[in-house]
């Protein structure tokens, strides 16, 4: 790779959206159809003096369609300030995506890995006993809740 390119890659901001990639393609789509969508359809229509709907009646006789058209620069001058929140929002999530589920995705692979490699012994049989204490004493509690139910009801 030429010396440029790697400068130009090397940029704080390229290296933070290369960070956040996988998080930014698993919620990029969650936040379109969810937040953005809401703020296309639900929240700009409701600002009064934008009528940025239109409806328009199908040439060909069919049914009627809404066109979304920002002409005003009043219209410009909200909806760029909601994109920015959008788009800090999607950014501000995937940071956190990448901080926490990521982390946590990242131990539990390696973890899983030392399992199954045998780098790692785990006890299964006190896990087992464990359980089967505890249900035991769930059992037990139950039985007795329903049994002092019984004798009031009598």
């Amino acid at each position: 790779m030429s010396p440029t390119l790697q400068r130009v890659f090397s940029n704080r901001a390229f290296v933070f959206l290369g960070s956040i990639s996988f998080a930014l393609y698993l919620l990029h789509g969650t936040f379109i159809r969810g937040p953005l969508t809401w703020i296309l359809f639900g929240f700009l229509p409701s600002v009064p003096g934008l009528d940025i709907i239109k409806r328009r009646e199908d040439p060909n006789g069919g049914r009627d369609f809404l066109n979304l058209a920002c002409n005003s620069f009043g219209c410009k001058m909200v909806v760029f300030p909601m994109c920015l929140i959008w788009l800090g929002s999607l950014l501000f999530a995937c940071t956190v995506w990448k901080a926490h589920v990521d982390t946590f995705s990242m131990k539990a692979s390696r973890w899983v890995e030392d399992v199954t490699t045998g780098n790692k012994k785990i006890e299964v049989q006190a896990f087992f006993v464990r359980t089967r204490d505890v249900m035991l004493k769930i059992r037990e509690v139950l039985t007795d809740k329903i049994q002092s139910q019984r004798i009031i009801r009598w």
